[in-house]
């Protein structure tokens, strides 16, 4: 149950890096302006 729950930590993790990762490589305008369509 203790490694289920580190499993879960580690793959929120991942997507908090991948999350930056995306972040960074797309231009901030594009996110823009998908926030405003969305």
């Amino acid at each position: 149950m203790f490694s289920h729950s580190t499993y879960g930590l580690e793959f929120t993790f991942e997507l908090i890096k991948l999350y930056v990762f995306v972040i960074k490589r797309v231009p901030k305008a594009t996110l823009t302006t998908a926030a405003l369509e969305y």
